[in-house]
């Protein structure tokens, strides 16, 4: 093994991906910045959904079967230009 082969290993970046566990299953806390619309309502289907009064900033939380769920959600939010302030696990099976 070469040295820059070593020293990769040995990144913290290295270590933080290598403990990286996938979910199976989570219930996700996601804070968007904008107002509720229609298009948004149709995306996030049966998910929790508050706008906070007096600010542009939207709740989401909602059970998702897996990441790629998630993902799914998030690109899709994207698409139709909301900023993503924060995603948090709230509750996991592991």
């Amino acid at each position: 093994m070469s040295n820059d082969q070593t020293s990769f290993q040995k990144s913290p970046c290295y270590e933080i991906q290598k403990s990286f566990s996938y979910q199976k299953e989570a219930i996700y806390h996601i804070l968007l910045k904008g107002k509720i619309n229609a298009t948004l309502l149709h995306i996030v289907d049966d998910m929790q959904i508050r706008q906070e009064s007096e600010e542009d900033v939207i709740n989401l939380i909602g059970y998702f079967p897996d990441q790629s769920a998630l993902l799914g959600l998030l690109n899709a939010l994207n698409d139709i230009r909301y900023e993503i302030l924060s995603v948090h696990i709230l509750t996991s099976k592991q």
